[in-house]
């Protein structure tokens, strides 16, 4: 057997290793225990050069991950402080051996947005969280994690509580959602098995998501909704409650969508408590009056006048201005066509939030699960 085209002459039967090259020549034919010994030999010389391979790629991803953590730890003191933790320590171990399993630039800032995420949540139910996003960031597809990240503000319903005027709340809304849409959205059932294998979401196949519509109309039920008529008995009473607690009337605004009603203008009944504060600055409010105006406010929403017609009236013209936004009418379609309902678990919430982060700093704060 010759596998070398150097020359060398020997006796019949000898067996003849040529330096430098580890190539094995038996003249009298190749046996099991020769294919054995080459098989391991030469796997042995490949694995090695494997690991030294592999060795200076790793070495270059980690610092590339390395460099972009060291611009988020030279902004945030608390953040440097953590680096003497030693079970933050171990957690970066984990978050290095991840740079170094991953080729994606987005992966590495992903992985320093969750050790930031990390340090900043200081909550063992969402550190635990972010330790097992972490150990699959360098799984996850690009397209899936998108849509993932879009899903959360999505169902969430992120809205601007202090903007009563739709065209404003659109277009910040539409632009929330231009910036952390970096590729097109998954359609089809594999994106969401994915997600499902990786524990980021729990597929329920027997159910269908919340229409568009609806999820538009749960945050925003202080726009979605047909409020007070004027001059009508619910009205004046919401007058009276103003004027009995000292709020200001101008807290009831003409409704955007149906003439001679009016609304309290705050986007949604849920967020009182932020919009207090800014609609009555420099008042001292203590606890105990700021709820109590809270519960006037609460009171002026149960009032709305409960019309299913006017109501789909309200929804159409709301849906038509969303037409208006490219990105918001793309989600709401591409949301209608996912197959099965699906909750995200506390780990893809975390993945959600910090890819969020990562696209724009900027994006609104959500509670993580």
């Amino acid at each position: 057997m010759e596998l070398s085209s150097q020359k060398q002459v020997a006796g019949d039967g000898a067996q003849q290793n040529q330096a430098g090259r580890d190539i094995i020549i038996n003249n009298n034919g190749v046996s099991i225990a020769d294919v054995q010994s080459i098989c391991t030999d030469i796997s042995r010389r490949i694995c090695q050069e494997s690991l030294l391979q592999a060795t200076a790629i790793a070495s270059q991803r980690i610092n590339i991950m390395n460099e972009i953590l060291f611009k988020h730890v030279a902004e945030d003191y608390e953040f440097k402080k953590a680096f003497s933790d030693p079970r933050f320590q171990y957690l970066l171990q984990d978050t290095q051996r991840a740079a170094a399993s991953t080729e994606r630039l987005e992966d590495f800032e992903l992985l320093a947005e969750l050790l930031s995420c990390h340090v900043k949540k200081n909550d063992r139910k969402v550190q635990t969280s972010v330790h097992h996003a972490i150990k699959i960031v360098d799984e996850i597809d690009n397209d899936a994690l998108c849509a993932l990240t879009t899903a959360q503000y999505f169902m969430r319903g992120i809205y601007d509580p202090f903007l009563f005027d739709v065209s404003k709340q659109l277009s910040k809304l539409d632009k929330l959602y231009a910036s952390v849409l970096y590729c097109d959205l998954p359609l089809g059932i594999q994106w969401l098995d994915h997600l499902d294998n990786l524990g980021a979401i729990r597929i329920m196949p027997f159910s269908k998501n919340s229409k568009a519509s609806d999820l538009y109309q749960t945050a925003l039920n202080g726009i979605i909704c047909v409020g007070l008529k004027d001059g009508s008995p619910q009205y004046m009473q919401a007058i009276d409650q103003l004027k009995n607690n000292n709020l200001p009337l101008n807290f009831l605004q003409p409704h955007p969508y149906l003439d001679g009603y009016f609304c309290l203008s705050v986007a949604s009944s849920r967020t009182i408590d932020d919009f207090l504060p800014v609609s009555l600055p420099g008042s001292a409010l203590s606890e105990s009056l700021k709820g109590h105006i809270k519960s006037v406010l609460q009171d002026i929403f149960a009032s709305y006048q409960n019309d299913t017609l006017l109501l789909q009236q309200v929804k159409e013209k709301f849906d038509n201005d969303i037409k208006k936004y490219n990105t918001l009418q793309g989600i709401s379609k591409w949301w209608m066509q996912i197959p099965c309902a699906f909750n995200i678990t506390s780990v893809g919430s975390v993945l959600a939030y910090t890819n969020a982060k990562r696209c724009d700093p900027r994006v609104p704060e959500i509670p993580l699960q």
